[in-house]
Parts: C-alpha cells; structure tokens; sequence
C-alpha cells in the first residue's frame, strides 16, 4: 500500500473586544504533544492527501464518488461532539486487528462551565443578595474536553479582564460581576452574571425616652426607654442593651425601667446587621428618680406645743417646704381635715374659727413621682385657739369699798391670775398710773406707796398672744385719823410745868379722818389696857395722870400715840 498523508483543514475568526461586550475568540483545532486532535465542532472539515508528512504538496479531495455527496463533502462538519475517527480500512495487513486504520479526532462542542464562589464574608438573602466585611471571590471553571484556556470576568461594566488571582470585595456598594471561561478550541461560554452588594456600615441605633422625664436625662420609674436602629442595606438582625454592666438582652420593645434602683444608671446598646457588622456601642447616662419629694412644714408665728398638741393663733400661716434628690418640685398640694387637694403657693391660714385641724400634704417633682398625703409633728394635732386668757385680780386687805371708790393703803397687795384653758396662759403684763409696763410673776404682790387715786392697766396674754386688757382705779390712803381733845375745866394752874384739873374735871376726845373716815379712838391711863372711846373720861381720883390717845382710820391707818400728863386735885 502507498503511504499517503491526510490534511485536515479548518476555518477560524478572530479575536474582538468592544467596551464590556464578550470578547470574540478564534476557533482552533490544536494538537497536544501526545497527538490528540481537538477540533471545535463548530469549524468545517476539508481532506487533504499529501505523500509527506507536511502540508507542502498537500492535494485536496474535491471528486466524490457521488454526485449527492458533494454537498456534504465540501465543507463536512461532524455530527457531534465527542469522539470521532477517519478511518481507512486496509484488509490485507494481517497486523491490523479488524483491517482497519483509525485516527481519533476529539471533537469539542461545549463551552466550559464557570463558577464564581463568594467566600469570607456573612450573607444574607433577602430581595437582593448581601455580603458583609472580608468578602472575596473565585472563579472556578472546568471542561470536559479540551480543557479550560482561560476565564474572563468584569466588574461593574468595567471590561473584561482575564482571571488571574482571587479578589476582594472591600468597598461598599453593590457589584455586578460577569465571567465566563473558554477553552482551547475557543468554545466560549455564555456569559454569567452575579449581582450582590457588599454591606460594611453597622446599623445605627438611637434612644428615645417617653412618660415623665426631665430633658431626657432625669428619668422616673414610669419612663420608658424605646431604641431605634436602622441600617440602609441588609437591615438589622438584632438589637441588643444592658444596663450598668449586666448580661446583655434583647431589645423586644419599649425598655421599662421600675425595676432599677434609685441613683445614676448607665444603659448601654448596639445593634448587628444581617451580614454581621456589629454597631460601636452607644451609652446612655442618665439619673433614676424615684423618690418623691421630701415636704417639711412650720408655723411663723403665735403658735406653742402643749401636750403633743400644738396651739396657733388665728392669724398664725403654715409655710410648706419641699426640697427633692434629683429631679426638683414641681407641685406641692394640703388638705385640711381630708378636705380636697389645694395647691400649695404660699404661707396659709387655717380657717377663721376655733378648734382642732390636721393638715396633709405631699409634693409631686418634675418627673411626677408622687408621694402620699401625709403630716409631721408640726401640723398633724393643731388646734386653733382664738380665746384670750380669763383674768383676774386680787386685793387683801387693808381695803375699803366706799362712795364707789376702793379705798387701800401702801400695805394692800395686789395680785393678778390668768387662766387659759387652751394653749395656756403666757404672762401678764400691768402698769401703774403712768409707770413703765413689767411683767406679773407668780405669786407677785404689787404696792402703791403713793398716796392719791391710782389707776392699774393689766393685759393677760397667751401662748400664741391672744390677748385681753383690764383696768381698775385705787385711792391709796396712808394718813392716819388727826386727834383732838380738850377738859370739862380750865385748868387750875400747874405744878412744876404739869397742868392740873379739879376733880371731876372730863377729857373730851375727838378724831378727823378726810378719806375715809375714823372708825376708832384709843386711849389708856396710867399705862393700863387701852379702851375704846365711847364717852368722856371723868376723872374723880386725884393724883398725876397720864392718858396715851391714838385713832385708827377704817384702813387700819393709826395715828401716833399722843400723851398727856396732868393732875387731878
């Protein structure tokens, strides 16, 4: 048999690229070291014989044995991919198994199949597809045939470049990324598309504070704390909180906060999206004001506490303190014996009639804490006592009531009493005549020395100063009677400078009184008892004789004692 050599020929194109449009690839048939053909099944078949082994002298085969097989001979195309064989059959070559001769052509028709794997990165679907932080991507892409040439990609209409190392995903925005492979007989793939975004920016989250609140930073156990977080493109996954350092929770809804203690609190929160960007914590320092105010109360004057019981004036006020921890007073509200609430604005009187009060009150501060209406030692047993003291004086004797005048001496003692039945009885003030004004001690006995009408001023005052004033005149009368006397007889003559008087000569007494009148005339003789005088004193015994005279006034003033001495013959 003569050696021929057959030639296989092939078209091809050539390689294009517009902007981002799909680079066009030339078809090739190629020939590995081991001898295998590739042939794209898209290019058109022409035989060729030569008698050497290059195409030099090359003859191409254009006679057909049939006229109806020049259609299909002229160019032939394989009918299909796969594995194919030009085949000659030579039956006397006994070394040929089957006396044929084949030659394998692999033909490839399919394209290869790229993958592109999104990796280092959380994800989430939703709508659209998100990545978070360290994304990065690989192209990956296999063929059955003639193996992979090469793998193209483009990002974001940028034009396509060959794939040559992974990249990353580092800016946040969203991608589209095209790809596609070819392999070495320039089947070309489709391209694929991926579109995703890359979300890097954590949620932000925000506080809110509702229901009795100061500025949003003093806060009441009614407040409510209610976070918001928003994120713009994969959205929030969770939003989480603690306070003053405890186990972080969950944030379902509106924070209450009765269960935190009274004082300066710390809430921290943060939120994560759904590709995992975690929120910088956000801290909320505010102060937790619980407590009510704190009321204190006093009376500005006239007022005393007696028994536990405290007595005021009717013009006495209630003044109403409020001092609160943190937040400041906002309303303080009284009652008066359970009445209604009346708010508090200034020092007030209890009503206008004697008896017993108790006022109430509480205080409410700028974050509505509110405590109970109640009272202190102050004002929680009051009595309004609007009645002065009963008073009264006394005057010992000696005294004489006469022509409506009383009638006394500088040794007549005065006393004075107040009595009060309510807050008791404070003191007593008196003046004499024009005199200055002294307060009346217990027990005390006031004087007039003076001779003369007299007039007593004295004001009993209680202890919350009610008082009532009383006067009374005196005549003070510290003049004894004035005595006179005279005999029946003249007298005889005298005997060594003493008078001398006949037998049965009478001494006549008498007595002047110009206030109030003489009530009695003394007389003794010879130092005997004295007697009172009635009558004339007749004288019927002879000898000297001494007669001591005096008179009283019906004040008890007595006139000195006035001797005489004579002699009876």
């Amino acid at each position: 048999m003569r050696c021929f050599y057959l030639s296989l020929l092939f078209c091809f194109g050539l390689t294009l690229c517009f902007g981002q449009d799909q680079p066009v690839f030339e078809q090739k048939v190629i020939k590995d070291p081991d001898g295998k053909v590739y042939w794209p099944l898209s290019l058109p078949v022409y035989l060729q014989l030569n008698s050497k082994p290059d195409t030099k002298d090359a003859v191409a085969l254009s006679e057909v044995k049939d006229e109806s097989m020049k259609e299909a001979g002229f160019p032939m195309r394989w009918d299909g991919p796969g594995i194919h064989y030009v085949r000659h059959f030579d039956n006397k070559n006994p070394r040929l198994k089957e006396g044929e001769i084949a030659f394998p052509v692999y033909v490839d028709g399919q394209a290869p199949t790229t993958l592109l794997k999104l990796h280092g990165a959380p994800a989430y679907t939703a709508s659209k597809l998100y990545f978070g932080k360290g994304l990065a991507g690989i192209l990956t892409a296999t063929d059955d045939m003639s193996k992979v040439a090469a793998t193209h990609f483009s990002i974001n209409g940028a034009p396509y470049s060959e794939y040559k190392t992974d990249f990353s995903f580092s800016e946040e925005k969203e991608y589209t990324v095209k790809f596609f492979s070819l392999d070495r007989v320039g089947n070309t793939e489709v391209p694929k598309l991926k579109v995703f975004t890359v979300d890097i920016t954590p949620p932000a989250t925000t506080h809110e504070v509702a229901t009795d609140h100061v500025e949003g930073k003093i806060l009441s156990s009614r407040s409510t704390v209610a976070l918001s977080s928003t994120d713009n493109l994969s959205g929030v996954k969770k939003t989480t909180y603690a306070f003053d350092g405890n186990p972080l929770s969950f944030y379902l809804g509106k924070i209450n906060l009765a269960a935190l203690s009274d004082g300066d609190h710390v809430l921290k929160y943060f939120a994560i999206d759904k590709v995992s960007n975690e929120e910088t914590g956000n801290e909320f320092t505010f102060y937790l004001d619980k407590m009510a105010p704190v009321i204190s109360s006093a009376i500005d004057a006239h007022f005393v506490k007696v028994h536990g019981r405290m007595y005021l004036a009717k013009t006495s006020t209630i003044q109403l303190s409020a001092t609160d921890n943190k937040a400041g007073v906002k309303e303080v509200y009284y009652t008066i014996n359970g009445g209604p609430p009346i708010l508090y604005s200034s020092p007030f009187k209890l009503p206008q009639r004697q008896g017993a009060y108790v006022v109430k009150f509480r205080g409410i501060d700028n974050v509505n804490n509110k405590g109970p209406f109640i009272s202190d030692n102050t004002v929680g047993n009051l009595f309004v006592d609007d009645t002065p003291p009963l008073i009264s004086h006394q005057i010992s004797h000696p005294k004489v009531f006469t022509r409506d005048t009383l009638f006394i001496t500088k040794d007549s003692k005065i006393t004075l009493s107040s009595v009060d039945l309510e807050s008791g009885s404070a003191r007593i003030d008196y003046q004499v005549d024009n005199g200055g004004v002294g307060t009346y001690s217990q027990g005390q006995a006031i004087q007039i020395p003076s001779d003369g009408k007299h007039k007593v001023v004295y004001t009993g005052i209680d202890k919350v100063d009610n008082s009532v004033a009383k006067n009374f005149l005196v005549v003070v009368d510290n003049m004894a009677p004035k005595v006179f006397y005279h005999f029946s007889l003249e007298k005889m003559g005298s005997k060594e400078g003493i008078p001398m008087y006949a037998n049965g000569t009478s001494l006549y007494l008498a007595a002047t009184d110009n206030v109030v009148g003489t009530k009695a005339i003394y007389y003794s003789i010879n130092d005997q008892p004295e007697s009172v005088f009635g009558q004339p004193i007749k004288f019927t015994a002879k000898g000297a004789k001494k007669v001591k005279i005096s008179a009283v006034d019906y004040l008890g003033n007595r006139s000195q004692v006035e001797t005489l001495n004579f002699i009876v013959q």
